[in-house]
């Protein structure tokens, strides 16, 4: 469990630095980025990223931990007479 939320923490802070410079950069670069969006929106654009990346990386060690338990007591049984 707590390697999942580690997991998914390192990728959403990752997920998180790259849409803040894209969309500091678009602020930038393009005046009507800017203009035509509200400050909610350049803010949802900024954290959907990290939510999407945590959901997603923790879900997938979660698997791969529960694949890991799987086969771990797979040879168990089969090492016990």
């Amino acid at each position: 469990m707590k390697s999942a939320a580690k997991e998914g923490i390192t990728s959403g802070l990752q997920a998180l630095a790259a849409s803040t410079v894209a969309v500091l950069g678009a602020c930038k670069v393009f005046p009507g980025f800017n203009k035509k969006l509200s400050v909610s929106s350049k803010t949802a654009l900024i954290a959907s990223p990290f939510f999407a990346a945590f959901a997603l990386f923790s879900e997938l060690e979660l698997n791969a931990c529960a694949r890991r338990h799987r086969q771990l007591l797979l040879a168990e049984k089969n090492a016990s007479p």
